[in-house]
C-alpha cells in the first residue's frame, strides 16, 4: 500500500493510513502541520492481542513510541464488537 494514496488533511493535521485490515486492525499516522507534533493511533479489535503475529506490522510501526492514551470503544463493525484505541508518540 502506498501511504500517499491514503492520506487526508483536516484542520492542519495530515492523517496517513499506514496499515489497514478491515474489521480487525488499523494504524494511522497524524502530523500536525502547525506544531510539528506527530503521533500514531492504533485501532484494533479486542480479540487481536498485541503479542500475536497478526499484530507484528503494527508493533513494527509503533517501534519505541510512548503510549499516551488507551481506551475501549464499542464498535459494531469490529470483530468482537469492541475495539481498543491506543495513541503513541513518534520517536524522532
Amino acid at each position: 500500500m502506498n501511504a500517499l494514496d491514503h492520506m487526508s488533511m483536516h484542520d492542519g493535521v495530515a492523517m496517513t493510513v499506514e496499515h489497514f485490515e478491515p474489521h480487525w486492525l488499523g494504524v494511522y499516522r497524524f502530523d500536525d502541520m502547525t506544531t510539528g507534533e506527530s503521533w500514531r493511533a492504533v485501532y484494533r479489535a479486542i480479540q487481536l492481542r498485541e503479542d500475536r503475529p497478526p499484530f507484528d506490522r503494527a508493533r513494527a510501526l509503533i517501534g519505541e513510541g510512548e503510549l499516551r492514551r488507551r481506551e475501549l470503544v464499542d464498535d459494531e463493525v469490529m470483530m468482537g464488537l469492541q475495539a481498543e484505541l491506543s495513541v503513541y508518540g513518534i520517536v524522532r
